[in-house]
């Protein structure tokens, strides 16, 4: 489905992000304000 991520930082629809910790952890993030959502 086209659902979009509601992100409650910036109130804004937006994508979702992926990056790498420096522990090797992967953690999702709003595209745009940058904060971190969910670390796995």
């Amino acid at each position: 489905s086209n659902v979009q991520f509601f992100c409650m930082r910036c109130s804004k629809q937006t994508r979702i992000g992926l990056k790498l910790m420096a522990d090797g952890s992967k953690a999702r993030f709003c595209r745009k304000c940058g904060e971190i959502v969910e670390t796995k």
